[in-house]
């Protein structure tokens, strides 16, 4: 329509995720050698029949359906010959995620002080779908969600001339939320039941104890119940229990750009941008009922309660029946797990291209970034079930360095055919010997990605084993990190208690300048405060064709290609925990890298040391 080009739409999507969960059915036990009455060695456990530990489940089954709606307008304005500007928004509604096994009624909420009528015999405060105020999926659907977005491009120099180029643009996008919801809610009493058998099983009947013969109840084969059914809830207690936050909402970014185009010499194209992102209602987990201060405090100066720290959460017995201040009592309720979307991120950098077109058998690309990502929790993941979780009393605590935060980063491609000198001196050994010689390859530099200090032995009494989600305990900062260089480090790790008095190597960072808090306090080091190592790597690939005819159309190429040529050792490791150097204080390990890309699973695409390989391709 004259200079505007419109453009509407609408997207609708059905998800559906059918997946059991069966495992566990059958009992499963550990021989690790270190149960209260092991002999030392898990072999020998084995043969006599003294497991550590028992585990069995009853499973569950996830039938979950969500629908996504996804309206959309645009307009292409071209409001004259060097400027172009693009407006629009889109309107998106999740509904959702309904578990439809078990009526839709394996879903907990939390709304102190009611009594479930779906379950009446359930604890007081926890309800079920069908109860007031508790829906199918422990949330509501939202309307509002309207994403506006505008962009531009602006030629200065006019139609004559688009050697230069300016261009921006900002949108809101949305994001439907995950699988995870249904998958955390596998264990919905009285839906699903685990057990540990006896407390010290023997092998022969995990329900015996090994050492008095007492029997405990063996709750399988597990029905699961109708609803209104008198259920007995004991055996599920003390329960830990994963709950989605009421006001449970879409995440979505602010993203926004802005950035230079401008043509050079050569076929080259030289782009400089700033580019950056916030994110909003972002999923991450925490502790819905965590230890109070106050507990904390006391339990510090009770000898029985520090030395039960582990259990402390579902032990409300003796001196400490008067210290736990919980809503439900929590030999009933240990431990409620939010799923959240209450975290924020941001993302700023500046970008820098520079690519070469092809040009005299020359091509080349480099990208440089230097960034910096900060966020509360990188991932779902990353919050629940890392060495270190979300403080449920000040989230702003754990507000630092994404998990994927690398500083700078700067990859160089390039790809060259040497010039044919039989153009210039044809003869046979020239077309053989000097023609044909192709070179090229990646090299790529980028700073580490980030460790995170933590600790692991609920030193700090504010959380237990009970919790759903991870423990928030961090380890104390002594004096400023000190970064070494693994490959010639050397030191005694006196901040882990019972390390190695030997001299250990490997170390990337000084374990020394931290230290375990005091009981009952909460350590002051920061979420990933120290970055890892870097990357130093560059894949190259040499070839060779053999000409076998006049118009060069047949040809052997010999190709010779080398992963990490210069065989530059790389530390880091990348998973959502860390970065592969040790940093929980309660580990032997503490402040060491012992692992490198391609030496432990999950490092797919990184080579490890120099790879070479040869090849022979004809083309005719």
């Amino acid at each position: 329509m004259g200079h505007h080009t419109f453009k509407v739409g609408f997207d609708g999507k059905r998800y559906n995720v059918d997946n059991p969960f069966n495992g566990n059915n059958n009992g499963n036990f550990s021989f690790g050698g270190a149960g209260p009455y092991s002999t030392g060695n898990p072999g020998a456990d084995f043969l006599l029949g003294i497991p550590d530990t028992y585990t069995q489940g009853s499973g569950g089954w996830i039938d979950a359906k969500t629908y996504e709606y996804y309206f959309y307008a645009q307009d292409n304005w071209k409001v004259n010959d060097n400027l172009t500007v693009n407006y629009g928004a889109g309107y998106q509604i999740d509904t959702p995620l309904v578990n439809k096994h078990f009526g839709g009624e394996d879903v907990n909420c939390f709304i102190p002080g009611e009594q479930s009528s779906v379950f009446p015999t359930a604890p007081v405060s926890i309800l079920y779908p069908g109860d007031p105020g508790c829906t199918k999926s422990g949330y509501h659907p939202h309307y509002d969600h309207v994403g506006p977005r505008f962009g531009f491009a602006y030629a200065p120099g006019g139609s004559s001339s688009k050697s230069f180029v300016i261009r921006g643009g900002f949108g809101v996008y949305f994001n439907r939320s995950e699988e995870e919801l249904a998958l955390q809610n596998l264990g919905v009493p009285p839906f699903s039941l685990s057990s540990i058998g006896s407390p010290n099983p023997s092998f022969a009947n995990p329900f015996v104890n090994i050492a008095t013969g007492a029997v405990t109840p063996n709750p399988f084969p597990f029905v699961a119940p109708a609803k209104g059914s008198a259920v007995d809830f004991t055996p599920f207690e003390p329960m830990s229990l994963n709950m989605i936050n009421p006001s449970f909402t879409d995440p979505y970014s602010m993203n926004y750009n802005f950035n230079i185009q401008k043509e050079l010499p050569g076929a080259m194209l030289l782009q400089v941008g700033y580019v950056g992102a916030l994110g909003r209602h972002e999923e991450l987990t925490y502790e819905g009922d965590p230890i109070t201060p106050s507990f904390t405090a006391a339990c510090a100066l009770n000898p029985a309660c520090v030395a039960n720290a582990a259990v402390q959460q579902a032990s409300p017995t003796g001196a400490m029946s008067t210290l736990y201040s919980s809503i439900v009592p929590a030999n009933v309720l240990a431990s409620i797990g939010y799923q959240s979307t209450n975290g924020n991120s941001e993302y700023n950098s500046m970008q820098v291209s520079l690519n070469k077109r092809l040009s005299h058998g020359l091509s080349f690309q480099a990208s440089y970034t230097w960034a910096h990502s900060i966020d509360d929790s990188s991932s779902f993941e990353n919050s629940g079930f890392g060495a270190r979780a979300i403080d449920p009393f000040n989230f702003a605590v754990d507000r630092g360095d994404s998990v994927y935060d690398a500083r700078q980063r700067l990859v160089i491609s390039y790809d060259y055919e040497l010039p044919h000198v039989s153009r210039y001196w044809n003869n046979g050994f020239t077309r053989s010997v000097l023609d044909g010689w192709h070179v090229s390859g990646i090299s790529t530099w980028q700073t580490g990605f980030p460790i995170n200090p933590a600790e692991t032995d609920f030193h700090s009494l504010e959380c237990s084993a009970y919790q759903y989600y991870g423990c928030w305990d961090a380890p104390n900062v002594i004096s400023a990190p000190q970064i070494l260089n693994p490959r010639n480090s050397s030191l005694v790790n006196t901040a882990t208690p019972g390390a190695s008095a030997s001299p250990q190597n490997y170390y990337y960072f000084n374990p020394n300048t931290f230290s375990e808090e005091a009981t009952g306090q909460l350590g002051d080091a920061g979420r990933n405060a120290l970055h890892g190592p870097g990357l130093v790597n560059t894949d190259l690939n040499l070839s060779k064709r053999v000409y076998v005819s006049r118009d060069e159309r047949r040809f052997l190429e010999l190709r010779a290609e080398a992963y990490n040529v210069f065989n530059h050792t790389e530390f880091t490791v990348i998973n959502y925990q860390s970065s592969g150097v040790d940093g929980t204080i309660n580990d032997q390990n503490f402040g060491r890298v012992l692992t490198a890309y391609g030496a432990t699973s999950g490092t797919s695409g990184q080579t490890g040391g120099r790879t070479v390989q040869l090849a022979v391709k004809f083309y005719f």
